[in-house]
Formats: C-alpha cells, sequence, structure tokens
C-alpha cells in the first residue's frame, strides 16, 4: 500500500512509513476455545492453540507463551486470574486476528515484537474487543507497537490500559480502519516519528471518557492523523503531559495533517493540559493542510486548553502555544465553540509561546481561518514575543457574538 503526504522541514522523516508498511506480512492461521494453566513454556503455544482453534471461551491461568492466530471461529479468552497473561516471547505478534472475533477480557498482552501490531494484528474482516486488559511492553518496528487495525478489521478498546508500548508510528494504536477506545488509559507509550499513543491513516480513532497522558514522540506527543479516514474524535477526556522529544517537532498533544485526503479532529468537553513542545510549534495541537485537503480542528462542549506551551530553542520560532494552524499547500481551519484556551477559574495556568501564546494562524502556501463562535474565550495566554491571546499570519479570524479575547500579555491578537 502507498501512503502520500506533502510534509516539510522537521517532517520529511515520515517517508520513512511508506516502506515500513509495505513490509508487512499478514499469517494466516487457526481460531481459539475451554480452560488452560499455562505453563510458562513453549508448551503453551501448540496447546493453547488448539483451544483456540475450537471457538467459545478460553480461561487461562498464568503466563501462557507464544504467538496465537484467530481466523476459522469466534473466541473469547479471558483471564482466570489476576495474572493472566499472553507473553509473545519477543517472537511476533502475541495475537494475530484475521477473521471473526476475538475477544479479550482481563488479560495482560505483552512481549510482541512485529513490523506492525506488536501486540494485536486485526486483519481482513476481524473484529477485536479488547476489555478490561493491559497491553504493554510490545514494539512494532513501522506502526502500532501494542494493537494494529488494517482496514476493514474492527477494535474496540474498553476499561484497559496501554502502556509502554513503541512503534515509529502509533506506540500504542495505530488505526488504518475503525479503532475505538473508552474508559481507558494510554500512557508512557512512545513513537520514533509520530503518535507517541495513537495514529490513524485513512482510517479512524475515537476517545471517549479516556486518558492520554505522559506519552511522546517526534510528532503528536500522543497521537497523529494523516487523514483520509473517518478522522480523530475525543470526547470528555483528557490529554496532559504529552511531549515531543525532539526541537522543531509540531503538536505536544495532537499532529493533524491532511497529507491523503481531509482530516478532521473533533474534541467534545475534553481537557487538553500541560502538553509541551521544545522549540517547536502547537503546545497541544499542530493542524496543517496539506495536497489540497483540509485539516480541521473543531473544538466544543466546555473543552479547555491550560498550560501548554511551545519553547524557544530550535530552529523555528515557537509558536502556538495552544494551538498552531498553516495551510502548507492545503487548508488549516480551527473553530472553537464553547471552549476556553487559558487557564481555567482559579488558575494561573495560561497558555504560553513565542508568537501566538494562545494561538498562531498561518496562511502559509493556502488558506487559514480561525473562527471563534459562542462562548469561545481566549483569556490569561502569554507570548514572550507577540501575540498574546492570538497571532494572526496572513490567515483570517472571525470573531463572533459571544467570543471573549481578554488578559492576554502582551496583546490579545496580533494582525487581527
Amino acid at each position: 500500500m502507498t501512503l502520500p503526504f506533502r510534509l516539510r522541514l522537521r517532517r520529511s522523516a515520515l517517508s520513512v512509513l511508506t516502506a515500513a508498511v509495505a513490509a508487512l506480512a499478514f499469517g494466516v492461521g487457526a481460531a481459539s476455545a475451554s480452560s488452560y494453566t499455562c505453563t510458562n513454556s513453549s508448551v503453551d503455544q501448540a496447546a493453547l492453540q488448539a483451544l483456540i482453534n475450537a471457538g467459545g471461551t478460553v480461561t487461562i491461568v498464568g503466563t501462557c507463551r507464544g504467538n496465537w492466530t484467530v481466523s476459522a471461529t469466534d473466541v473469547k479468552i479471558q483471564g482466570g486470574g489476576n495474572n493472566a497473561t499472553l507473553n509473545g516471547n519477543g517472537a511476533s505478534h502475541v495475537l494475530l486476528v484475521t477473521a471473526h472475533t476475538a475477544t479479550l477480557v482481563g488479560l495482560t498482552i505483552t512481549n510482541g515484537t512485529a513490523n506492525g501490531g506488536g501486540g494485536i494484528e486485526a486483519a481482513g474482516n476481524a473484529t477485536v474487543n479488547v476489555v478490561s486488559s493491559t497491553v504493554t511492553g510490545n514494539s512494532a518496528s513501522s506502526v502500532g507497537g501494542g494493537i494494529l487495525a488494517f482496514s476493514p478489521a474492527t477494535v474496540n478498546v474498553s476499561g484497559s490500559t496501554l502502556k509502554n508500548n513503541s512503534a515509529s508510528f502509533g506506540g500504542a494504536i495505530f488505526s488504518f480502519s475503525t479503532v475505538s477506545v473508552s474508559g481507558s488509559t494510554l500512557t508512557g507509550n512512545t513513537a520514533s516519528i509520530g503518535g507517541g499513543a495513537a495514529g490513524a491513516q485513512a482510517g479512524g480513532l475515537s476517545f471517549t471518557s479516556s486518558r492520554l497522558t505522559s506519552n511522546s514522540a517526534f510528532e503528536g506527543g500522543a497521537i497523529v492523523n494523516f487523514g483520509g479516514g473517518t478522522g480523530v474524535s475525543i470526547t470528555g477526556s483528557s490529554l496532559d503531559h504529552n511531549s515531543l522529544y525532539s526541537i522543531d517537532g509540531g503538536g505536544g498533544a495532537i499532529a493533524n495533517f491532511s497529507s491523503v485526503g481531509d482530516a478532521p479532529v473533533t474534541l467534545v468537553g475534553t481537557t487538553l493540559s500541560s502538553n509541551f513542545v521544545p522549540g517547536g510549534r502547537g503546545g497541544a495541537i499542530f493542524n496543517e493542510g496539506n495536497n489540497n485537503n483540509t485539516a480541521s480542528i473543531t473544538a466544543s462542549g466546555g473543552t479547555v486548553f491550560s498550560g501548554n506551551q511551545a519553547t524557544g530553542g530550535g530552529s523555528i520560532p515557537a509558536e502556538g502555544g495552544a494551538i498552531y494552524t498553516e495551510a502548507n499547500g492545503g487548508v488549516g481551519l480551527v473553530t472553537l465553540i464553547d471552549t476556553t484556551v487559558g487557564p481555567p477559574p482559579g488558575s494561573l495556568n495560561g497558555n504560553r509561546a513565542q508568537y501566538g501564546g494562545g494561538i498562531y494562524n498561518d496562511a502559509f502556501n493556502g488558506l487559514t481561518m480561525v473562527t471563534l463562535g459562542q462562548g469561545a474565550h481566549i483569556v490569561g495566554n502569554t507570548a514572550s514575543v507577540t501575540g498574546g491571546g492570538i497571532d494572526n499570519a496572513g490567515g483570517a479570524v472571525s470573531i463572533g457574538q459571544g467570543a471573549v479575547l481578554f488578559g492576554n500579555h502582551p496583546n490579545n491578537c496580533t494582525g487581527c
């Protein structure tokens, strides 16, 4: 599969994704069924595979070592105790699901390694449900260290923890299809290029009542989206303390590019706080239009950006403490309704950057527009140079009725 996208400067390294994904191999094996006490040895692989092939419900106790496949029938694999573990021995995917439905309940999925989907790979018409489980310590050389979803597979994660997984793109999750996450925590995941916790291209990612914290990457400390799918939807969640570990990157929490199609990101009732970019752009969000497509950020429902920072020191200025948007051959749109960019009541924790403490709007090579609707508050942000609230560099800024710019330092809006 080819993954074309137009990236400049610090994002040029993302071209390695095309080659990496092309190298992924699909294996087809068997599926699951009944009760097994793990031996913590190589014996487990064949014994548990036979039960998986039979389908139904398989209860495991202890640590099973091996690599398993679901392809022939539906199966539920559940833990019979607190330490029920599937350990991939660092040899391949822990679980490869190529067809049917695999439901994983009360398990730890760990020590898987692959080109993609070190912990779990879902492909074909598969559905994978990860419930009350932990996906940790898995890696991929390309995409989806913890979980990878290929089209048209579906992955649902609920009440689970995804931590300390790694990949080039999407340390914990990468979606070329449909991935839904609810009531879960993604923490301590890393990506050497984009999306410390999660990534999507020509797919969709949704997060509900979840927390993405302390993840890191070169771009998009928590999430990277390359467009071409249904986009990223985040509701009632928190993205906090995510960061970039390299100067000149973008998007301490989210990097959004319309590289292969329109790239919508929707935030509802979500908090983005204390995310950090060293010497780059977009302390919380970097939003870039590419290839004549539209990259858009829409925030509403009491969403709050607070304490996010883009600091100086890199080869490019630090711009957009909370949000940086640009048109790099496409269209970049930011729409805020019932959203606060600034400290919550009783706090002094505003957003900070050199230029555009709250928002930087850069019409480089295209069209950008920031729209402040009813209940949009840009308050209490700081720029060390100019544009305390908004720094508008040739783009359009629309300030509607009920929107407020107040108390930003050294000014509320430059170029508006």
